[in-house]
């Protein structure tokens, strides 16, 4: 990525209030449009300054699978240099600079500790939820309800910072459309 579109641009720079956890976002764009960009960016920019853990729930293991793969490479990448963020307009220029200064601090303060990214299908659920390190869980919609169904018992829920449903509109399909409507009630609910 070059540099973010303009909505792109408009959509984190008016996203205060949902990085604070003051409110919630949805918004919809054309196929290809960079939502998921999006989704990540703000998936960092919370677990950076939260220092918590986030999940990532995509409809298909093979879609999982290679996220966490693009996730895991870009981290990568990200803490051992800074700056490959590079400003190549004015209005990627927020962004790039604000994205640099959280990735410097967390370097300094978690030097041993870096953000995790981890393939939930793969996973025990109950180490997962008891994990206290900073990491991106990502996972499938019936994978996420379990996820969620576990943080619940445990009375754990507030150690995740962010939750972001891709693929959002599966909620209409009738077989997994209730699964992905569970989920999201009991973070709105807990």
């Amino acid at each position: 990525v070059r540099q973010l579109y303009q909505w792109q641009v408009e959509c984190l720079a008016s996203c205060t209030n949902v990085v604070a956890g003051q409110q919630h976002l949805v918004y919809s764009a054309p196929t290809s449009g960079g939502k998921t960009l999006i989704a990540e960016i703000l998936i960092l920019r919370r677990i950076l300054q939260l220092n918590c853990c986030a999940l990532f729930v995509l409809p298909y293991n093979s879609v999982v699978a290679e996220k966490t793969r693009s996730v895991s490479k870009f981290l990568h990448f990200a803490f051992m240099n800074t700056y490959i963020l590079h400003v190549t307009s004015r209005c990627d220029y927020y962004f790039c600079s604000y994205f640099r200064s959280l990735l410097r601090t967390h370097n300094h303060l978690n030097s041993a500790n870096p953000i995790r990214v981890c393939d939930l299908s793969t996973r025990s659920l109950r180490k997962w939820t008891k994990r206290k390190t900073t990491a991106i869980g990502i996972c499938t919609i019936e994978k996420s309800n379990k996820v969620l169904n576990q943080y619940c018992l445990e009375s754990t829920l507030n150690r995740l910072g962010v939750v972001v449903f891709d693929e959002f509109h599966m909620v209409q399909d009738l077989a997994r459309g209730p699964t992905l409507e569970m989920a999201v009630a009991k973070i709105l609910c807990w």
